[in-house]
Formats: structure tokens, sequence, C-alpha cells
């Protein structure tokens, strides 16, 4: 009955789709148009949104399957326009649907599970739901059985799918919900394969319509990050999972990326480079270009610290449908698309300051043969060489193969056309086999040209004849070639295509060989007598040129000293023949013997090894890597909110204890990884203990904190400044004691001087004067105050931010027939006015007392 169903729908879906795939063309141009000339008008304001949400609701929700009908419809109009030759054929392909015939899909997300079983994550279209197939058995053949499942049908969900595997080949769904306009993950807990998975369904963010463009991928310690388009504020943003990913509950930390006043963050590429840091591509559609965010510390907090550059392309439109891969070295590679008036695959490759505000970009066109290069998916060799996998408008599917110079200005490309007309939504990743063109044969996921979910494969690869010319023929030497995975040299040696043939050259006896070249191969130097061509994708020559020489010394390549994760291969001798190439501890080493009684060079080329994290729940590392061989490198431990870094240990270096977030290795010999724990802790507020607010002539050292952990106590000029910092995300107090200031008391002879022993900036002190008997004050000055004059014992000291002293100076008083005396002045003169009082009362007595005896 389902199928059945099923089937009805899509006779009435294709009944729909020409009419329809034209009109929303030129809608989406009006839209686009109409869209700008609101936002200028109301900048991100509530109205325009509204409107914008019901328009497009009606166009996503109910044609969104219509999209590949228009690209379609136009590129047939534009095939009578322009010619396309694709270069012959470097492999048999094999196309088959994943599923019945009425399953449709837009959006795939392809990966590979042990063994290259393709998953395939993709909006069912009919019913517009998050589907899933997974292949069972047969995979690689034409008839492949395959599991269907839908993951969520609530509402129109699954557009702008992307899938990661765990570490167990179990699936992760990074979607959007179009209804609610919600972004949501969905994590598969249990029977994964079968047709009853058990789904762990979660919204990730509500806020604002969200969660187009989305990109998923895992850590180090296999957690999701997403990244994905605010559509409401036009902005980029990043989540990620820090706890209990896996459950009802986890615990996100949801971050704006980019919030400048452009519309950015569409076609979104993430990557999480060996740091656990993520790397994002995506489409300023304001500036109309390609951008890259590169977060460089705190990348799982709340305060992530990007580094945010402009792609530097000088084309007029560029960066849509970005697909962002990294190097061994962490460097970004992207594909991208370059639209009007350019209409064509180009790719961008960082070659130096990768991270930082400068960084150099090498942009080529891959293909420019009509409108090519929408729905690009790009992935990187072992040798770290492009593959990308894209849409041509009537033409259909092409893969480029990268099969010289790479990372220069004037690479070479393998161009295929694979499908006709279908190629949509496309999805590339490498098989864990096959020969060096790919390192691994390319399987591609993609939308047929009826809407179906369909998956090429490469079932054989073309063979050609390399033909080993000697030069002269007559003499000096012979040449011989053989596939270099294997064979016997001969003067003609069949290879498949993609991989490369080693030639011997064999000089005679009184002649060297001069030089080796051809197929695409590094033209070598005198004495050299081993050759490699390039990878191998049509019939070719490699000649050997003789010379009769006399005594020629061996020398160095360009390989010498040049640092390397693994053996270097090619220019190790400028002249001579290379002896094997040695493996020790810190390097490379190899000789290049000279010929004719020439010396022999040795040659060696550091090693370089790969340190990456491994970080437990609660918090990430990230290791500076790689590192040359014998040398130390560092790791930082970032715990999350409420945790705190139990324990780092590995390659080497001593193991830290709790709250220690910086590692040191140990001499590092081979690829290893630093291991991190985490521990929960209390979240603790800091607050300040009793010394807070008290006054000291020295910084406070004791009872600083109660509770929390206090800063190095710095000195003002007025005060003592610390801070008790909480622990596990609890706040942080400012704490301040007040400085003191010593005033010293100092009295001349005569008397005494006792003064507060302190002041403050605020506060003053006071001094008391004692003169001794037959002494007078004289004089009191000192520490900002007002000097006193004769007989004035009190004395005030101004406030201050210094140390000081008052002195205190006394006078004589007159002795019997002595000198006068001055005046008594001040607070003293009615004592004596009330003795010469008394005196003058006591001789009137005694006289009137005399006067009465004479009588």
């Amino acid at each position: 009955m389902a199928n059945n169903l099923r089937g009805h729908a899509m006779t009435f879906a294709s009944w729909t789709l020409a009419a329809f795939a034209l009109f929303q063309e030129v809608m989406s141009a009006f839209a686009r148009r109409f869209w700008q000339e609101r936002r200028n008008a109301d900048p991100r304001g509530d109205a325009t949104e509204a409107l914008r949400r019901t328009v497009s609701g009606w166009l996503a929700g109910r044609s969104e399957a219509l999209r590949a009908g228009a690209i379609t419809v136009a590129g047939a109009a534009m095939v009578a326009l322009s010619w396309f030759s694709a270069a012959p054929a470097q492999a048999a392909w094999q196309i088959v649907s994943a599923g019945p015939a009425y399953a449709t899909g837009h959006y795939t997300s392809l990966r590979l599970k042990t063994g290259n079983v393709p998953v395939i994550g993709y909006y069912d279209v009919t019913f517009a739901d998050l589907t899933l197939a997974t292949c069972t058995a047969n995979c690689g053949t034409a008839s492949p059985t395959w599991q269907i499942v839908t993951v969520d049908s609530f509402g129109v969900v699954g557009q702008y799918a992307s899938l990661a595997l765990d570490s167990a080949g179990n699936p992760i769904i990074s979607y959007y919900d179009f209804s609610n306009g919600d972004l949501k993950m969905a994590t598969c807990t249990a029977n994964c394969s079968g047709a009853s998975p058990t789904w762990q369904i979660v919204v990730v963010d509500s806020a604002n319509d969200v969660g187009r463009y989305t990109s998923i991928q895992l850590d180090g310690s296999g957690r999701p990050v997403i990244s994905y388009y605010d559509v409401t504020a036009g902005n980029l943003k990043l989540a990620t999972c820090t706890a209990n990913c896996a459950t009802a509950s986890p615990t996100w930390q949801i971050v704006t990326v980019d919030n400048s006043a452009d519309d950015v963050g569409q076609h979104t590429s993430l990557r999480v480079n060996a740091s656990n840091r993520p790397v994002i591509s995506y489409y300023d559609a304001t500036a109309a270009k390609l951008k890259l965010a590169t977060c460089t510390a705190s990348c799982a907090t709340a305060s992530p610290t990007w580094q945010i550059v402009t792609v530097s392309d000088a084309a007029t439109d560029v960066g849509a449908d970005s697909s962002l891969r990294l190097t061994l070295f962490g460097n970004p590679v992207i594909s991208y698309y370059a639209d009007a008036p350019d209409r064509d695959l180009k790719l961008a490759t960082c070659t130096a300051n990768c991270a930082t505000a400068s960084p150099t970009w090498q942009i080529v066109t891959v293909d420019s043969a009509g409108f090519v290069g929408s729905d690009t998916s790009l992935a990187l060799t072992a040798s770290d060489s492009p593959v990308i996998s894209y849409y041509a408008a009537g033409i259909g599917l092409r893969l480029a193969t990268c099969l010289a110079n790479c990372q220069g200005a004037s690479p070479t490309w393998q161009i295929e056309a694979l499908d006709t007309p279908s190629g949509l939504f496309t999805s590339l990743q490498l098989a864990s086999t096959g020969n060096p063109l790919v390192s691994g044969l390319p399987i591609i996921s993609y939308t047929s040209s009826t809407h179906a979910v369909n998956l090429a494969t490469v079932t054989s690869l073309s063979t050609f004849t390399v033909t080993a010319s000697p030069n002269p023929a007559s003499g000096g030497g012979v040449l011989d070639c053989a596939p270099t995975s294997g064979g016997t040299p001969a003067a003609t040696a069949t290879v498949t295509s993609g991989e490369t043939a080693t030639c011997t050259a064999t000089p005679d006896s009184g002649f060297s060989t001069q030089s080796i070249s051809g197929c695409g191969g590094a033209a070598t130097g005198i004495g050299v007598d081993s050759y490699v061509t390039g990878l191998i994708v049509a019939d070719c020559t490699v000649t050997a040129t003789f010379v009769a020489t006399g005594p020629a010394n061996g020398s160095c390549g360009t390989a010498n000293g040049f640092p390397s994760q693994n053996p270097p291969s090619i220019d190790l001798c400028n002249v001579g023949t290379p002896g094997g190439v040695t493996t020790n501890p810190s390097d490379f080493t190899w000789t290049c013997a000279g010929f004719n009684g020439g010396t022999t060079a040795s040659c060696s080329a550091p090693r370089l090894f790969a340190v990456g994290g491994s970080a437990g729940a609660g918090g990430s590392i990230g290791c500076v890597s790689p590192v040359l061989g014998g040398a130390t490198t560092t790791c930082t431990a970032s715990p999350g909110v409420g945790f705190e870094t139990q324990s780092m240990s590995g390659c080497g270096g001593s193991a830290t204890g709790q709250g220690v977030n910086l590692f040191t290795t140990g001499a590092v010999t081979a690829n290893c990884i630093v291991s991190a724990t985490f521990v929960a802790v209390p979240v603790v507020n800091g607050a300040c203990g009793t010394a807070d607010g008290s006054f000291s002539l020295v910084p406070p050292s004791t009872n600083l904190c109660a509770p929390g952990t206090a800063t190095p106590v710095a000195t003002l000029t007025s005060s003592y400044t610390w801070t008790c910092s909480g622990s596990g995300g609890g706040t942080n107090s400012p704490c301040q004691a007040i400085r003191q200031f010593s005033v010293t008391a100092a009295a001349g002879p005569g008397g005494s001087l006792v003064c507060d022993p302190t002041r403050t900036f605020t506060h003053s002190g006071f001094c008391t004067a004692t003169p001794d008997n037959g002494y007078a004050t004289q004089s009191i000055g000192g520490c900002g105050g007002t000097p006193t004059g004769l007989n004035v014992n009190a004395y005030s000291v101004a406030p201050g931010t210094s140390d000081c002293a008052v002195t205190a100076t006394f006078i004589a008083l007159a002795a019997p027939g002595g000198p006068a005396v001055p005046v008594p002045t001040g607070g003293r003169w009615w004592m004596y006015t009330a003795v010469v009082l008394l005196l003058t009362v006591g001789c009137w007595r005694l006289r009137r007392r005399w006067v009465r005896q004479s009588s």
C-alpha cells in the first residue's frame, strides 16, 4: 500500500515538474532582487522576515523538488549555444539507484562505513521527510541491496542534510526543519543498519529561522560540531556539543561566527582540524564573495577567537556551493562555483599563513566549458591532490581529478562526464583502496534527472602504453619501464590509468645517463638512472639520453633538507644515483653516488611527526603539529564550563596534575597522541575576604578571599587591589584595601612630640607637643599641615599618599637676671595675668595691715 502511494505521488510529481521548473527559475530571480530591496528598506526587520518566510515557505515546502528540473531546463537550452568535449574516460563507471523507483531525494550526503559500504542521508522530496539509505549487500555490484528508513517525518524536514558516521559507523545527521525554522540533529543509537533503527532527535537551535546550509563534523572526541546559516539575522553560526551528545538533552555551545553587516553564512562547509578547531568556508551574499573562518582559540567556549578572511578571488560573484577540505598540514582547499559572468568551477588552495589575517591563496579555474561548477563536493587524495564532483548544466554529473602541479598556478586536470543529464546535489567520498590517481576510487551520490538518489562507482580502470625510447637508439644504453605497482621492465609497459611507471636506464660502458624525461615526470639530471613518470592518463613515451662523460660527483636534490612526514621519493639527487632512503628517529637519510669515479654525497631530510589530541568528556585539546623529529611541542587543554583539566599525558611528556592546562611533550620520534581528561568542578563564586576594606602599610597577604583564588595584589597610589576568581564557571569579585603611609614624629631639644603613626589619601592625623619644664613650643610643621607658632602644642597632619615626618622645635624660658622672655601669647597669657593680680592683692593687704599697726 505504501509503495502504491509513493508511486502515485511520483506520477503526480512528474506531471508538474516541467511546467513548474521555468516558473521556479523566474520566481527565484525575482525573489533574490525583491529580498535585497526589502532588506535595504527594512534591514533584518520583522515585517520583511515574516513576508519572506511566507513566500519562501510556499516555494520550499511545495516545490523544493523542482530545483533540479529548473536547472535541467536551463541547461538544455544552453547546450545549443556551447560545445563540450570531455577528455577520454579513465574508468568504467557503474551507476545504480539507491533504493526503489519511488525513492526521491535531494541534498544527498554520502559517507562510507568500513569496507566502503555507502550510507546516504537525503531529503525525500515526495513526502518531505529526512531519509537514510544504507547498503546492506552487493554494494559494489549492479544490484546492491538497500535498507531505506525514514528518520524524521514531523513536518517538512530534512533539507540541507549533512551526514557523519561515528567510530562505530552509526549515522548522525544535521538538517533543517522547514516547518518550524529550526536546526535539528538525528543520532542513531541502536539497530542502525536495520529496518527499525532507534533515533534520538533533538532541536539544536530554534532562535530565529536557523539551520539551512548545515555541515556536520565530529571532533576528536566524537562530539558533533555543526555550521549553519541564520536566515533571520543573516549570520553564520556554529553549534558545538559539549556533553550528553547522544541523549535527549545534549549540552550545546552556540556562537555567532560572523555577524557582520553583510548577509553571510550560506553554503557552509565545515572541517575540524587536528587541533580540534573548526574551519568553515561560506558565502557572503552581500559582497558576493567566498569567505573562510578559522577558530584560533577557546573554540568550544562561549567566546571563541575567529580569524575571518575573504578568499582573494577577484571575479564578480564567487563562493556558492563551497566544499572545504584540509591538507595533511591543515591548510584549507576549497572548491566553489563562480556565478555570472563566469559560471565556472574554481578551486582555492591556501599555500602560506593560512590561519592568519593575510593567507596566500592559489586560485585556479578547474572547468569553464559551459555553465559548470554548481553542487561541488571536494575530496583530497593521500597526497593532497584534489578530486571534485560537480554539476554541469545541460550535461550532468562531472568529475575533475588533478593529475599534476595541484598546488601551482597551472595544474593538470582530468575531467570526465559521468551521467547525462543527472548530477545535482553531489556528495563525493574516496574508497579506502584504489590507485594513485585518486588514492582510493571515487564514489558519488547525487540526484538524477528524475529526482532519484543515484550512486556512481568505478568498476574498472583504463590502461595505457608507456614506450621506453633510448637516445641514441644505436648505442649508449638501454631504457626499460614497468608499472610502479609491479611488473617486468620492458621496452613497452602497460599501465593502469592513474598509476605511474618506473623506468630504469642502463648506460653502456663509457657512457652515463644524461637525462630522462617524458610522460609527466620530473626530468632527471646527469648520472640519474631511475625515473618515475607522472600519473598515466594516455599513451606516452619516456626518453633517456646517454652521453660519454668523465667522472661526476654525486649531489643532493631538492629533497635534501626539506621536512617530510614520509620518506622522500622524488628529487633525491641532482647528480648521481640515489641509494635507499633510511628512516631514522629524527630524519631520513640517503646517498647520491657519483659515477665514473665521482664522489658520493650524503643527504638527509628532517622527519616530521603528527601530534594529535584526544579529549575526554568536559573539554577539548589542541596540539601544535606537525613537529620536527626529536623536538618537543605543546598541547593546550580547554575545559568546558563547569569542568577543570584533571590530567594530560602522552608523547613522552610528564603527566600534569589537576588544573594544569598546558602540556609539553617529550622528544617526538613517532606519530603520537596526547590525552586530556576533565573533571566536573562545583560552581564557586569568588568573594572578598576580611582584608577587603582594611587599612595597611604593606600589601595584604592573608584573608584575601573567602572563597576563591586571589590574583597577585597590585599596589596602586592609594590602595591595594586584587581579584578573587571563582571556579567552575563562577563569578569573580574585585577587592581593595586602603593603603596607609607612615607619619614619623621628630622633636628637637626641650620637649617631645607624639603623632598618629599613619595617614591615608582621605584620612588625616594629629600630633601633640609636650615642652619640658622651662621650655615652650616654638613651632610644629611637616606632612602637609599648616605650621604653628609659639606655645601651640596641637598639630594636624594632612591626608596624603606618601610617607612623611612632622618636626617640633622648643625654646627655653628666661632665667632670673637673664634676658627678657617674649610676651606670652596663645593659650597661657591668662596664667601670667592671674599671677600678677595675686601678687598685687597680696602687697595691698600687707600695706594695709602695716598702716593699722602703726596707728
